[in-house]
């Protein structure tokens, strides 16, 4: 199941539990950079964008 790919998608985690510090990733296509990440950065949490791990994956599948 997809979560945050659009506006109207819940959290897959209550931001509220973030604490600065914290590790944040997602493995999303589109968007790569969701809401959630967003608000995860605004909590002072490192944030890591794995598209480019879904892409080696894909490759590797081929």
């Amino acid at each position: 199941m997809a979560m945050g790919t659009t506006k109207h998608d819940p959290y897959p985690l209550d931001p509220d539990l973030l604490e600065a510090g914290h590790l944040v990733t997602e493995m999303m296509m589109k968007p790569n950079v969701t809401r959630f990440l967003h608000a995860a950065n605004e909590k002072g949490c490192d944030a890591q964008v794995d598209y480019g791990a879904l892409k080696g994956q894909a490759k590797a599948n081929i």
